[in-house]
């Protein structure tokens, strides 16, 4: 603090989420997919363990709490020596991810964000406090994507759309004792929920910037953008309905509901209300949309409603596991969808008969299988898989899954077909791919090449659509909000905070 200059710590490039522990002499970080530390005396890093770039927290026995594998694990911990990860929190009904931990000062209470799903979108966050002694959880009755305890441990830093609050926290009942509190606005946050604010007894540090806006837009084979007129919002999973007239589309602000814009009329309306809603997807013949709802504290599962948006929600399945929305047969009476079956075959892809309501399990593995896309004729299922410990992409036959033909190797997911069922398209990165099919007298699929490339959102599932000729597709661009330029650091923060809550 007492330096205009900042220093580049060696062996941390690439690194992402970086927080101290408790004597500040080491700096945790996330880069490769691992989490790792690194010495302020020495510049010696230390790889410790797989782990997502969630949030961290040094804890005062020298472990290191962070976010686990998602659909699997909660909280994880680990000694700063290294060894094996242990969990510390559970996943609770529907949800996928624990994110961003924050630990009281006494070390005996986490909070945390949850969402139901793994992706940049957040879906149905909610902050939880949870006790580390007992193992009681709390639910916390606030509107935020981000919670951090303030000094002292009596009240939470909450941040929500990038305006931070205060509230007052008891940590022995785990409960919100007060109204939240404005402080600022401004405050820069991502998709995630991951705030850019830290702060200690006497300094308060963030970075300024405007959310995270997305747009969507068509592409051609040769990667030409047309932006589409619709206004920025945080839209994922947009599908095509069946006469290429209208998109149905996620928008997860405030909350996640399902909409439909008219590329014709260029109006943009919201389709469902209740509860988090997400993955639509047209029915055949264009008169509904399918999706996920989690609702009243349950788990997502199957609901449809009437594309106009007249009428009520249709429950479609009742289950206790998480479910996806992906593709209709082309017989329009069959729904491909994929159900979290832990702890043992993860992700199954099931089918659904419309007439009878009752599931079928057409692949079940010990894998994860996930964004199945039937194909034109009905014949072949493309979908990914992490059979070999990175995402391919693979098709199957169907309804009997005998035939098998991986379409990658070397990483690729989110497939779609072309209606002549005679290119298969997917996702690598940032590459949009093609693969030429041949399906007579067998299946042959021809060696993948790169259509395009660009910053498209590439979010949790299949999050693009195709024309029915293979000529345009709908993507979701980011808006990257600009990179800050300067940390603004408030002194003395703490008298302002204690001063703003005693006036309520």
């Amino acid at each position: 603090m007492d330096q205009l200059d900042s220093v580049a710590l060696p062996g941390t490039e690439g690194a992402t989420g970086p927080f101290f522990s408790r004597d500040s002499a080491s700096v945790g970080f996330f880069a490769d997919g691992r989490l790792k530390k690194v010495s302020l005396a020495d510049g010696s890093v230390q790889s410790l363990c797989d782990a997502p770039p969630n949030g961290g927290v040094w804890a005062d026995n020298n472990t290191l709490v962070f976010s686990g594998p998602g659909f699997t694990n909660g909280l994880m911990r680990i000694s700063a020596f290294g060894g094996t990860p242990e969990p510390l929190t559970k996943l609770g009904p529907g949800e996928a991810v624990h994110r961003w931990p924050s630990l009281s000062p006494s070390g005996r209470v986490v909070v945390y964000t949850t969402s139901n799903t793994t992706g940049t979108g957040l879906e149905e966050p909610h902050i939880v406090a949870e006790s580390l002694d007992t193992g009681k959880r709390e639910i916390l009755s606030v509107e935020a994507q981000y919670a951090v305890f303030a000094p002292g441990g009596r009240q939470l830093l909450l941040v929500r759309n990038g305006a931070l609050l205060a509230v007052a926290f008891d940590p022995d009942s785990l409960n919100i004792t007060g109204s939240p509190v404005p402080i600022m606005e401004g405050v820069m946050q991502s998709s995630t929920g991951a705030a850019q604010i830290g702060v200690s007894g006497t300094v308060l540090a963030y970075l300024q910037g405007n959310a995270e806006t997305r747009r969507l837009v068509w592409v051609d084979r040769w990667g030409r953008v047309e932006p589409i007129d619709a206004p920025p919002r945080l839209y994922v999973h947009p599908r095509l309905s069946p006469d290429g007239q209208k998109v149905a589309v996620t928008i997860t602000e405030p909350k996640n509901d399902i909409w439909i814009y008219d590329l014709t009329r260029g109006t943009l309306s919201r389709l469902t209300v209740e509860g988090s809603n997400a993955y639509p997807i047209w029915t055949r013949d264009g008169k509904r949309i399918t999706y996920v709802s989690s609702q009243q504290g349950h788990p997502p599962n199957l609901f449809w409603k009437s594309a106009d948006g007249t009428g009520a929600e249709e429950r479609l399945i009742t289950s206790d596991n998480t479910q996806v929305s992906e593709t209709w047969a082309p017989d329009g009476k069959t729904l491909l969808f994929v159900e979290l079956r832990p702890p043992s075959t993860g992700w199954d892809i099931l089918t659904l008969s419309i007439e009878s309501r009752q599931p079928w399990t057409f692949l079940s593995t010990q894998f994860n299988d996930t964004t199945p896309q039937i194909s034109p004729s009905g014949r072949y299922v493309a979908h990914g898989s992490s059979e070999t410990g990175t995402g391919e992409l693979f098709v199957h036959s169907y309804p009997d899954p005998s035939v098998k033909v991986q379409v990658t190797n070397g990483g690729g997911s989110q497939a779609a077909w072309r209606a002549d069922e005679r290119e298969l398209y997917f996702r690598a990165g940032q590459s949009m791919m093609v693969a030429d099919v041949i399906t007579s007298p067998t299946l042959r699929i021809g060696k993948p090449r790169e259509l395009f490339r660009g910053p498209f959102a590439n979010i949790q599932g299949k999050n693009y659509d195709v024309t029915v000729d293979g000529q345009r597709f709908l993507m979701v661009r980011t808006d990257d909000p600009a990179p800050p330029k300067e940390i603004t650091v408030v002194l003395n923060w703490m008298d302002d905070l204690k001063s703003r809550m005693s006036a309520r």
